[in-house]
């Protein structure tokens, strides 16, 4: 059994860690501090992470004095040359549709520095590891959406301050865990499909992320959208605030249609079916609600003035 730092490790050839200083073959059950797993070679902790470590406290083996050379080659560098600036996803099977983000960006970035970065030996593995960003993050939707049986690893990164990939875990099956930010979501391919439905269906209507996060629609949006407001706007779908603040994190500009159809596809017939009709059954009991071809401006608001209001036609204010 390994970490997903030292399943990346192992695909990419295992390259050592820049600063190896006391890098050694593992004695015997000697488990690594930070992803809590034996490893074939191993360095002193206190030459890889330091004092002032801002996850000291996620650190999966906290008594161990030693660091895999895994998780030190995943967690060591500085821009561009990290892993930390990249939502990662690793899949065992090789079935990664990898769309070449970190390839175009890195491959630019060694050319114009004319050097070689470490994370290059990444482009190897590009079927297995894919880096991105949220320009598209759909081999990420997709693997959620339709877990694969082999084992697979996925954490998302937004400040781009973190090294994430050390606290990730590897899934089998459709139950499973992902890291955003400092957060672990966990949780199945059914209940991501359907907040990711509910979210994009939302953003795609045209509210707002604070509407959706709130649960408080601008009047106007909801005024426009009364249906898709009380049909995908759930309590269940705060309740999980943690997996909310993802789905909405995804559903970028570019992509909320493609990860709304995505969604809804994943989703039995009969969940969508229920979805609707608990939103017409909300609507009809708000009598002051009803989509807008079915009551114009003047059914709710009265017939417009003929003229604008003046002291003269409505009478003086003193």
């Amino acid at each position: 059994m390994n970490s997903p730092t030292q399943c990346i490790h192992k695909v990419i050839g295992q390259p050592e860690p820049t600063k190896n200083k006391g890098l050694r073959p593992s004695e015997g059950d000697e488990l690594c501090l930070v992803c809590g797993f034996g490893y074939s070679h191993v360095m002193p902790a206190k030459n890889t992470i330091s004092r002032t470590d801002t996850d000291l406290d996620k650190f999966k083996a906290p008594w161990s004095e030693v660091v895999c050379s895994a998780c030190a080659w995943c967690s060591e560098g500085r821009p561009p040359d990290t892993l930390r600036m990249w939502s990662i996803l690793y899949r065992e099977d090789g079935q990664i549709d990898n769309p070449g983000l970190f390839r175009d960006y890195i491959t630019q970035k060694a050319e114009k520095a004319d050097k070689t970065y470490s994370v290059q030996a990444l482009l190897e593995a590009e079927n297995r590891v894919c880096l991105a960003n949220r320009a598209d993050l759909s081999p990420y939707v997709i693997t959620m959406l339709d877990p694969p049986d082999c084992p697979w690893a996925c954490c998302f990164a937004d400040s781009g301050q973190i090294h994430l990939v050390r606290f990730a875990t590897l899934n089998q099956g459709d139950h499973y865990s992902v890291i955003f930010e400092r957060d672990e979501i966990r949780t199945s391919a059914a209940e991501f499909g359907l907040v990711l439905w509910n979210v994009a269906s939302l953003r795609s209507a045209g509210f707002h992320t604070e509407d959706i996060r709130t649960g408080v629609p601008h009047p106007r949006s909801l005024r426009e959208q009364p249906l898709v407001w009380f049909t995908h706007n759930t309590g269940t779908m705060r309740a999980r605030s943690d997996l909310l603040a993802l789905c909405l994190f995804l559903c970028t500009k570019d992509w909320t249609d493609e990860y709304r159809r995505l969604a809804e596809a994943s989703l039995p017939g009969d969940r969508r079916d229920d979805a609707l009709e608990r939103g017409r059954r909300s609507l009809e009991r708000m009598p002051g609600l009803h989509p807008p071809e079915e009551q114009g401006p003047e059914e709710v608001l009265g017939p417009r003035p003929e003229e604008p209001a003046t002291r003269l036609t409505q009478g003086t204010l003193f």
